[in-house]
């Protein structure tokens, strides 16, 4: 079913399907993908597969989608370079750190336990910021 509001200037739509649960509407969003921009697609390719663990999913000439464990990035050959930082959450951290301390990645902050989470910062070729974390150790 489909239910329009008008409300002030704003239309809004909410949608339910015949096999959701009384009062449960359906869900529209299916996945949120950060979009980082790089100055060289190539490198930057590269340097996700190589350093940070992620494979190429597509390609095109000024995008491409890499992923690790089933979720992704968008990089973005662009000539104006906006650096983003993109929160990135773990089920585990210290593997992961060590994995990248091998791959020689440039930490901003090595893993810190703070009271909202456990967390660490890393940069990719265009400065870019990679904010990993988790729940925060109790130990």
């Amino acid at each position: 079913m489909i239910q329009i509001i008008l409300l002030d200037r704003y239309i809004i739509l909410s949608y339910s399907s015949a096999n959701s649960e009384e009062g449960e509407t359906m869900k529209i969003i299916e996945n949120i993908i950060p979009v980082l921009h790089v100055s060289s697609l190539q490198n930057s390719i590269q340097y996700y597969e190589d350093k940070l663990g992620f494979k190429l999913n597509w390609e095109d000439s000024s995008f491409a989608g890499v992923y690790r464990d089933g979720f992704g990035i968008m990089l973005h050959q662009n000539s104006s370079l906006v650096q983003q930082q993109v929160w990135i959450g773990l089920h585990e951290m210290d593997a992961l750190y060590v994995e990248y301390v091998s791959s020689n990645v440039v930490f901003i902050q090595k893993p810190e336990n703070h009271r909202w989470a456990y967390d660490m910062k890393i940069e990719d070729l265009d400065g870019n910021i990679l904010w990993f974390g988790t729940e925060p150790k109790t130990d």
